[in-house]
């Protein structure tokens, strides 16, 4: 996978364990890097699209590198249990902010 894009819409058969951001990562410990379903944000469907919600507790804070790998990790479980979704909706500033990154500018 290169792209955040590749990484919501992968087949099963391409679909990783562990994401993170680079290869920086390989230290840290696999718990952390886990696709599931992360504290720190909250993902529903609602019709077609996917909605992405910061809470205020979690395993993420706010300001940290690696708070958008945190988003992607929670939502990826969902996005690939509804492949057809239309898009991502981040539903307060954080979760804007966070889907705004990982929209490719043209």
């Amino acid at each position: 996978m290169s792209t955040i894009e590749d990484l919501l819409r992968a087949p099963s058969h391409q679909r990783p364990t562990y994401v993170a951001s680079s290869l920086e990562c390989l230290d840290a410990a696999a718990s952390e890097l886990r696709v599931e379903p992360g504290k720190g944000w909250t993902v529903a469907v609602d019709g077609g699209d996917l909605h992405l919600t910061s809470t205020p507790h979690g395993d993420c804070t706010v300001g940290t590198g690696d708070e958008s790998m945190a988003a992607l990790r929670g939502v990826l479980d969902i996005a690939w249990a509804h492949p057809g979704f239309g898009t991502i909706v981040g539903l307060d500033a954080v979760a804007r902010r966070i889907v705004a990154q990982w929209v490719p500018t043209a």
